[in-house]
């Protein structure tokens, strides 16, 4: 046996056969490092383990089998992605194209808005595709001097000394709004009455329509003040007399506008009509006006624009 050294003997430097622990290569802090020294675990403490778990060391383990069960997982889960974007993309290309076809095609809607427009067309009457002039937001007006006074309803007197509850004026009837609310409306005493309205310009008149609320608007379910019977006259001026365009009955029960045509004088030009009253559906007291519409052609560019509402052609 070579010599030992005592100081290397006390640090460790031979182990228990007297073998040098550290060649010559380490350094002096190196061989002065302790080394970890893994514990080992008797095997009477691993061996049940094992039993419990043999997966490992055990002879029945494989690992390919394990490891091609696990690719065909994965190969049918693939599959199945794919077979499933693929069914999306293709529904949402079906609706798409459905979309296109339903709402894209031009010529259908085009057929069928020229053919449901003709049906219109033999339902609605001519006046609805004619200006109506009797309007007050194109210069139309009331003459006052050729209209019946207003109905002095019986009002309170804080009303009559403060002014604020007025009378509404024959102006409402040519304001050509087709909300009509109960009592927005313009009355006269008795069961006869004449309003004259002044138009903008000379029109050969067609049509008159003449509208009142329901009876289903009506808070007491009844209209025994609308106009029953009435008569339409054009005027070239304001003095004379008139040329009479027809005497109509506005049907209580109907719808609220009624379209009136007149006849025979498609050619005369007026300036002035008057509508007069010549009774009511049972009211003693006074008679309603709602809205007076006055129809007619006044330019070729009017006639023109009939005709493309007749064939549906813009």
């Amino acid at each position: 046996m070579s010599r030992r050294s005592v100081r290397l003997a006390s640090i460790g430097y031979y182990d228990s056969n007297g073998i040098p622990t550290i060649n010559y290569k380490e350094t002096p802090w190196r061989s002065r490092k302790k080394r970890k020294v893994c514990p080992q675990v008797p095997e009477e403490m691993i061996s049940p383990v094992e039993e419990e778990f043999p997966v490992c060391n055990s002879n029945t383990f494989d690992a390919d089998e394990e490891c091609s069960q696990i690719k065909l997982l994965l190969s049918i889960l693939c599959v199945v992605l794919i077979i499933f974007s693929l069914g999306f993309a293709f529904l949402i290309n079906t609706m798409s194209i459905y979309r296109s076809e339903q709402y894209s095609e031009e010529p259908c809607f085009k057929i069928m808005y020229k053919e449901n427009f003709k049906l219109k067309w033999k339902e609605l009457p001519q006046a609805e595709f004619l200006p109506n002039v009797a309007l007050a937001s194109l210069g139309a007006n009331i003459v006052s001097g050729r209209t019946s006074a207003s109905y002095d309803w019986n009002r309170p007197f804080f009303c009559k000394l403060f002014r604020k509850c007025k009378l509404v004026s024959p102006g409402v009837v040519i304001q050509g709004s087709s909300d009509l609310r109960p009592g927005n409306c313009w009355s006269f005493a008795g069961q006869q009455g004449h309003i004259t309205i002044n138009l903008p310009y000379k029109v050969p008149v067609s049509h008159v329509i003449l509208g009142h609320i329901l009876k289903s608007v009506s808070p007491s379910g009844t209209t025994p003040s609308a106009p029953k019977a009435f008569s339409v006259y054009g005027k070239k001026t304001v003095e004379d007399e008139g040329t009479l365009l027809g005497n109509f009955t506005y049907d209580n029960d109907g719808e609220q506008f009624q379209t009136f045509k007149t006849e025979g004088h498609s050619e005369d030009t007026f300036s002035f009509v008057k509508l007069k009253v010549n009774s009511n559906w049972g009211k003693p007291e006074y008679t309603c006006l709602y809205n007076v519409k006055v129809h007619g052609t006044t330019t070729n560019t009017n006639t023109k624009s009939l005709e493309q509402h007749k064939t549906g052609v813009f």
